[in-house]
């Protein structure tokens, strides 16, 4: 295990090959932002975990520095997306908990996300029983997608 500062004020403990982060470490940003898992070439890869200043936390697939594979990811108003990830995107099958702070407090979505955008057969339960099945609504979709373009 090696320590590196950087001139920002960033601080990198873990394993290197050559001047390259490789291996398990833990970056830490001036701003308080962590990071804690794998690396190769310099780049968020593997297994990793990472906390945002703004509180939102993510652990799961790394590839190339982005967000891939399987995830879980959390934020501050309590939503909860839990699944595929593609070039640090919601993408593949997943669902997304909307938080006691949202407006869709309680509701959960299931099914397809493309790009971060939700896609395909879906379906959305509320918190007393209510559930729509197939291609949901427009209207639907417009008002969960607001929530969820914001998320990513």
């Amino acid at each position: 295990m090696k320590t590196k500062r950087y001139v920002s004020g960033d601080k990198y403990v873990g394993e290197f090959r050559g001047v390259l982060r490789n291996g398990q470490g833990t970056y830490t940003f001036s701003d308080g932002e962590e990071y804690v898992g794998g690396w190769k070439d310099d780049e968020k890869h593997g297994q990793g975990a990472v906390t945002f200043v703004s509180g939102e936390k993510y652990a799961g697939g790394w590839e190339d520095g982005k967000r891939h594979g399987q995830g879980t990811a959390t934020f501050p108003d309590g939503r909860l997306y839990e699944g595929a990830f593609r070039d640090d995107k919601a993408h593949g099958q997943g669902s997304l908990t909307y938080g006691p702070e949202s407006e869709w407090a309680g509701a959960k979505y299931i099914g397809e996300f493309r790009e971060g955008f939700l896609h395909g057969q879906d379906a959305v339960s509320w918190p007393k029983g209510r559930c729509l099945r197939g291609h949901i609504p427009i209207w639907l979709v417009i008002g969960m997608l607001c929530v969820v373009l914001f998320m990513y």
